[in-house]
Order: C-alpha cells, then structure tokens, then sequence
C-alpha cells in the first residue's frame, strides 16, 4: 500500500498483513502531508494478551523520518476487537502526547484475525488546544 485513501481500505490492508499475529504488536503507519505511507513500522511486540507501548519509542521514529502524522495499529490475537482499559490509557497517553510534538495521530486501529475496529470517533478524541493541556496537568483531569 503506498497512500492511505479511507479508513476502510487501511483497515482491510491491517487485517491481511498482522491480523493473524500470535502475540500482541503494536505498529505505526506514518504518512505525509498527502497521506503517502513513508514507513511501516514495528515498535513494540508482547505476549498472547498485552504489549507494553511507550510514545518515546513512537515519536523518536516519526520524528526522524519527519512524519506529518500517523496510525497506530493494535493487535489481539484473541480476536475480540473491543479495546481494554489499557487501550483507551494508551490512546489518551497517545491523543495528548500528539497535541504537544503536533505530530497528527490520525486513527488507533485494533485489528484481529476478523476484522478492525477504528477508534478515530473515540468519544475522547478532540482537538486539544493550550488551555486544555493546562487544565489537564494542573487539576489532574482526564482527557
């Protein structure tokens, strides 16, 4: 694949490509300005049921090769495509780490041997502006 054009083609494209992996992953699609897949990459793999997945190790790549944004692909090899409360942690971590660099982060993707689920209409996902990062660090809300 070399340019993201719908969420549905990238998540059928997902599914093909890691959807039958043993172990939990966690890859990210960077892309340019037009969209253009610069580079797909692993940054993390774990066990049957869990993968650690710290924004250093993501943000220290798309910053190197000069991203404009991403997708972040999840695995569960159970093939259950609800995300668990780690999930939705890393995806918050993800949201406000992207706000501050201003790298794009524009879909979380879970994806099994059945299918994807995109998480772009996350309820939490909103644009996050200066004042809401503010509030955030000093009253310690949740996104």
């Amino acid at each position: 694949m070399e340019k993201v054009k719908s969420i549905e083609q990238l998540g059928c494209y997902l599914v093909d490509k890691y959807g039958t992996q043993p172990q939990e992953g966690c890859w990210i699609i960077a892309v340019d300005t037009q969209l253009n897949i610069l580079n797909e990459s692993l940054v993390a793999m774990g066990t049957l049921n869990q993968v650690a997945i710290h924004p250093r190790d993501v943000y220290r790549h798309l910053i190197a090769i000069n991203a404009y944004g991403f997708m972040m692909v999840h695995n569960h090899p159970s093939g259950n495509l609800t995300a668990s409360s780690s999930d939705y942690q890393v995806l918050q971590q993800f949201i406000l780490c992207s706000a501050i660099i201003k790298i794009h982060f524009f879909d979380f993707f879970i994806i099994s041997r059945h299918g994807y689920r995109s998480y772009r209409n996350y309820p939490n996902w909103k644009e996050i502006n200066l004042q809401r990062l503010l509030d955030i660090w000093t009253n310690m809300t949740e996104l």
